[in-house]
């Protein structure tokens, strides 16, 4: 906490008008940043998930792909595929 007090003092010293602008800057570039943070934070973490999803179905679907083959699933296996990669793009859209 000295440091920083010291820091700002000797700014102060150097260029008072830059240190006034840099006070100010900084904790509105603090308000704007936080909130967008949290919300990536959020988004990223929905996309891992639906990620994990889809991994693990297809996982599943090539370890058994001979009773998928054997049971003529490959055009459900392929729609649920297909919905799978649907809602990451879902997640991963601005």
């Amino acid at each position: 906490m000295i440091s920083i007090i010291g820091s700002i003092v000797i700014l102060l010293f150097i260029d008072w008008k830059m240190t006034l602008i840099m006070l100010i800057a900084v904790p509105l570039a603090i308000a704007v940043i936080m909130p967008l943070g949290q919300k990536m934070y959020k988004i990223s973490k929905l996309t891992q998930d639906e990620m994990a999803r889809f991994s693990a179905n297809l996982g599943r679907v090539l370890a058994d792909i001979r009773l998928v083959k054997a049971y003529h699933s490959e055009s459900l296996e392929r729609s649920k595929g297909n919905k799978g990669i649907d809602n990451l793009f879902l997640w991963t859209d601005p």
